[in-house]
């Protein structure tokens, strides 16, 4: 086994690993628990990490895992790697949020227009052209306006949920 300790801790990487796929962590504990099976059969721990760094489809597991594996193969400190891996995860997810909140600005602006400046400003148009006319404004036109209201709203919660970034 290996006994590269993680930082703060004095827990073993092959133990702190175990943990990780008994625990409900979805597809990483899957992942996990067959690296963990490939380990008890005989396979270095190095080389499963390397098999298991090829298989997988995500970029930043993908990264943690080889440079689990050359610390491991090269002797260096595990807890200094752990503490870099932590260090560059967080601040990608702080550049992913940040992007995603410069891309919410001209979409607040966006909402504002189209669901509460242009419907209240055109209701509000629509009753003095009509007392100008004479004519009253039909209640199909309120029921419409609603429901384009309605469904703009449904479509941009869609569009924000599918601009969020994944962390």
């Amino acid at each position: 086994l290996v006994w590269a300790t993680i930082p703060g801790l004095s827990t073993p990487l092959f133990s702190a690993l175990v943990s990780v796929s008994e625990k409900d962590y979805g597809q990483m504990s899957v992942e996990i628990k067959q690296l963990i099976k490939q380990v008890e059969t005989g396979i270095p721990l190095e080389n499963a990490m390397d098999k298991l760094a090829m298989d997988t489809t995500s970029e930043h597991f993908r990264r943690a895992l080889w440079q689990l594996s050359n610390s491991l193969k090269s002797g260096v400190e595990v807890s200094s790697t752990v503490r870099t891996l932590i260090e560059g995860l967080v601040h990608d997810q702080r550049i992913a949020i940040r992007r995603y909140g410069a891309q919410l600005n001209p979409l607040t602006l966006v909402y504002m227009m189209v669901a509460v400046i242009l419907p209240a400003l055109g209701i509000t148009l629509m009753i003095v052209m009509s007392s100008f006319s004479g004519t009253a404004v039909p209640k199909s036109m309120f029921y419409v306006l609603i429901f384009a209201v309605t469904s703009f709203q449904f479509m941009f919660i869609g569009m924000i949920k599918s601009k969020r970034p994944a962390l």
